[in-house]
């Protein structure tokens, strides 16, 4: 537990508070940690708008930019429409204000409450049966190059300094040789029949959520405390997949990294004693 803490204290502290500002970087917007709240009030506003009085409109004008676009810009798998809206300038007493209308509409809607939060969190809990060809972040790994635009299209999208050719023809040779891009070819093809065949394996609900779920359960019923201590990282990165603002397949690596601390927690004997006799 103290080197846990020790971790959290160095990246908290020390990389956070003194590094990072000291090598320029900005603190990132104050809204990052409040997605949940603002797909509440996303699917708040795009269904009871007609319901809410001049003070309500007069709380979130204080706190949001153009609130009357955030209906139209709330979608209920990602909070960037809502959280593009927020007032990172707003006074702390306006702020204060507008969490006191956010819990009294909570306890007056708390079925959309609810709602928005399972919508936006879907990809968590629920396990795809198949990869979304029309979304190329329904499942664990990306897969654009395969079903929709190619890479090199997508990433000269997002730029003005190079061209898809030129993009495309780094793409070519990034393995030397033509036999090293027909190796490649190869396994990308075989993981692909892979994903066609055995969807379930790709699915981020599997790794985020159920295995870790799982493992709790486990340690759970047999009362094991090593266990529940073990998996204290597990549970709290699933909570910053659950609170975050999107479900994307790069968030997915430290659920992926510790897949196998997971399953051995999860088949491993709860009691400490035997553990320490195996080791001995």
């Amino acid at each position: 537990m103290g080197a846990a803490l020790c971790v959290v204290g160095i990246f908290s502290i020390c990389w956070e508070s003194i590094a990072l500002p000291a090598m320029g970087v900005k603190q990132g917007s104050g809204g990052e940690a409040l997605s949940v709240p603002f797909q509440q009030v996303g699917l708040l506003l795009k269904t009871h708008e007609s319901e809410l009085g001049e003070g309500d409109w007069s709380t979130l004008n204080g706190v949001f930019s153009n609130v009357e676009l955030i209906p139209s810009d709330y979608a209920p798998l990602r909070s960037d429409g809502v959280k593009n809206h927020w007032n990172d300038n707003a006074t702390g007493e306006e702020k204060k204000r507008f969490f006191k209308w956010y819990i009294y509409q909570g306890v007056r809607y708390p079925k959309t409450y609810i709602e928005a939060f399972l919508a936006q969190n879907y990809p968590l809990f629920v396990p795809d049966a198949r990869y979304n060809a029309n979304d190329v972040e329904s499942g664990l790994f990306y897969i654009d190059n395969k079903y929709n635009d190619s890479i090199a299209t997508v990433l000269a999208s997002w730029t003005t300094a190079t061209s898809e050719e030129d993009i495309q023809s780094k793409l070519d040779t990034a393995c030397l040789g033509e036999a090293g891009r027909k190796i490649s070819n190869y396994f990308d093809s075989a993981y692909l029949m892979v994903v066609r065949e055995v969807p379930i394996l790709f699915s981020k609900a599997l790794y985020a959520f159920w295995i870790p779920f799982l493992a709790v359960v486990s340690a759970v019923r047999q009362r094991s405390k090593w266990k529940t201590v073990a998996l204290v990282p597990v549970v709290l990165t699933a909570l910053v997949l659950a609170t975050g603002p999107v479900v994307l397949p790069r968030y997915m690596t430290t659920s992926i990294y510790l897949v196998p601390a997971v399953l051995s927690i999860l088949f491993s004997n709860g009691h400490t004693s035997d553990v320490d006799e195996s080791l001995n």
